[in-house]
């Protein structure tokens, strides 16, 4: 994620109210969230960042599933995120939902390095450039602890003709030129060339647009 010009969570911003409802019907989220919650599985007071949170379902997930971490939600599109506090305050769980980019909140001090014990970004970065997707691996990498653990969920290389057909779908919407790195299956390379190591994939994840990949990493333990 940059301060450059971002993609609202479905393209178009007047579609940002339909998210949930949309998210929820073509992605099977309820079944997607709880796997990425027990991925993470974050010990007691760990403090934990959703980068990209959107409407904030997956930090209110961790929160209610782990009332003891800190939750940090990150995204620099406002109406996501009023969205989330919303849903927040209907909660009462306590997630610090803040607006911005992680390059800029790293350079004004508000995020320092070695902060937190797990990062999670799902479906940001078929948004992105390939460049923003090095340069938002670069930081996520900086402000993880040694040895924390960093997980990324978004659309990979389709597992078969159909699931193709379903991603052709996202990329109408968000660009052919952003998407194509998921589509072919590199995110695994670039979390391994920023410099995470046990780098892995799990088994792809069938939705009605395409394959997801939950792909892990840790910041290197230093010698």
């Amino acid at each position: 994620m940059g301060s450059e010009a971002y993609i609202p969570a479905l393209r178009f911003h007047w579609l940002t109210p339909l998210y949930d409802t949309v998210v929820g019907a073509v992605l099977r989220e309820r079944t997607l969230r709880r796997l990425m919650v027990e991925q993470i599985d974050p010990k007691p007071a760990a403090q934990v960042l959703d980068l990209g949170c959107g409407t904030g379902t997956l930090s209110l997930l961790l929160k209610k599933t782990h009332p003891e971490i800190r939750m940090v939600g990150l995204d620099i599109d406002p109406a996501v995120l009023e969205i989330a506090r919303q849903k927040q305050r209907a909660s009462g769980l306590d997630v610090a939902f803040t607006r911005g980019d992680i390059h800029s909140l790293i350079d004004e001090g508000s995020f320092t390095p070695n902060a937190f014990d797990h990062v999670v970004s799902s479906f940001v970065f078929h948004h992105l450039s390939r460049d923003q997707k090095r340069r938002t691996l670069d930081a996520v990498l900086q402000v993880l602890k040694p040895g924390a653990r960093f997980l990324l969920v978004d659309f990979g290389k389709p597992a078969n003709i159909f699931l193709r057909a379903g991603f052709f779908l996202v990329q109408l919407l968000d660009g052919f030129a952003r998407t194509s790195d998921n589509v072919r299956g590199e995110l695994p390379r670039f979390v391994n060339e920023a410099g995470f190591v046990e780098v892995s994939q799990g088994p792809p994840f069938s939705t009605a647009l395409g394959s997801v990949s939950f792909i892990a990493g840790r910041k290197p333990q230093p010698f």
